[in-house]
Formats: C-alpha cells, structure tokens, sequence
C-alpha cells in the first residue's frame, strides 16, 4: 500500500542518514589520529629545548662552513678542509636531536638560522669566534641535561650526555688550534704548517 511504501522511503531516508553520520565521526577519527603530535611523549619545556639544541647545531654548521669560505679565499686550504668536515659533524649532530625527537613521538621544526659572517679580522679572530661559540653550546647543553633532571626526564639525560662529552673534545681541540695560530701569527708564512696538517683530516662519514 501507499502507506507501507511511504514508510519504507522513510525507514531508507533513516539509515541512510545514521550511515552518513557514521561515515562522517569515522572520517574525523582518522584524521584527527593522522594529525601529529607535537610533543609526543615529551613533556613542554624538554621538547622546546631539543627543538632549540637541533637549530643551534644547525647554525653550528653555518659558522664552521662561513670560517672554512674565510680560509679558502686565503688559499689555506687544509685549513677550509678541517672546518667543512666539522660543519658536516655538526649537521650529524642536529640530525641526533631531531631523530631523537622523533623516537619519542614528538615533531621536530625547524627555525630561522642567523646566516653567520665569513668576514674576520684574521685567522686568529676566526678561530677565537669559533672557540667563544663552543663554549656557548657547551653551556646550552649543560642547561638542557639541567632541565631534563628537573623534569625528570632521565632517558632525555642520557641522551644528552654525548653532547656534554662531545663538547668537552671541541673545545679542547679549538683551544689547541688558537694555541698554534697564535704561535705562527709571528710569521704569516709559518700558519702553512697548521695547514697542511689540519688537512690530514679525513670525513668520519
């Protein structure tokens, strides 16, 4: 009858409704899920200070590739040699904090990178810029294993501790190299042996 094909269509009308509001609440589940996590398992203030060590070895990078320009337009090669093989160590180092980030469900970000100056004074200048820019990240680091204590975030300290061990042979390295360019400043001719022998180092990669 008319009444039984009418209540039919409306029955239809129903379910196809209660279908399309299912199809919908599944489709914002899933796109909700596919959304990422910022910090993932990473409490605020960790997350934000990993974030800023990865940019900081990033800009690390910038200043190592900047001295190396410096000194390859000086013709000491050997010398540009050593500074874009650390510029590459240095990007190892900030692809470290990001993976890191990323294994405990967080998102990493990139910031703006201070593009640094490839002009100094001469080559002692370059390498106490450089030595005074370690000892900032040696300080950085220091904070970060300091914030991770307090949040008591003990994987994220042991994490850090071979950045803190790290630090501790670049600033012993630049502080050694500022020795020797200061004792062949007398001559400009003599910083050709510091050349030739930073130029023995080869890429770890």
């Amino acid at each position: 009858t008319q009444s039984t094909w009418g209540s039919l269509l409306f029955l239809n009308l129903v379910m196809a409704l209660v279908r399309f509001a299912a199809s919908r609440a599944f489709a914002s589940r899933a796109f909700s899920s596919a959304s990422p996590s910022v910090q993932g398992t990473l409490k605020s203030k960790v997350h934000s200070a990993l974030v800023d060590s990865g940019n900081k070895e990033l800009y690390s990078s910038h200043l190592y590739t900047a001295a190396a320009f410096y000194f390859n337009n000086l013709n000491f090669v050997g010398i540009g040699s050593w500074l874009e093989i650390q510029a590459e160590e240095e990007r190892d180092h900030a692809k470290k904090f990001f993976k890191y980030i990323e294994q405990r469900g967080g998102l990493p970000a990139m910031q703006a990178i201070p593009a640094p100056s490839n002009h100094f004074e001469n080559p002692l200048k370059a390498w106490e810029l450089i030595q005074a820019h370690e000892e900032a990240t040696t300080q950085q680091i220091n904070e970060c294993c300091d914030l991770a204590l307090a949040e008591k975030d003990h994987a994220t300290y042991n994490f850090l501790q071979f950045f803190a061990a790290e630090q501790v042979e670049e600033e012993d390295t630049t502080r050694q190299i500022i020795e020797e360019v200061k004792a062949y400043s007398a001559l400009p001719g003599l910083l050709y042996h510091l050349d030739k022998k930073l130029g023995k180092r080869s890429s770890s990669k």
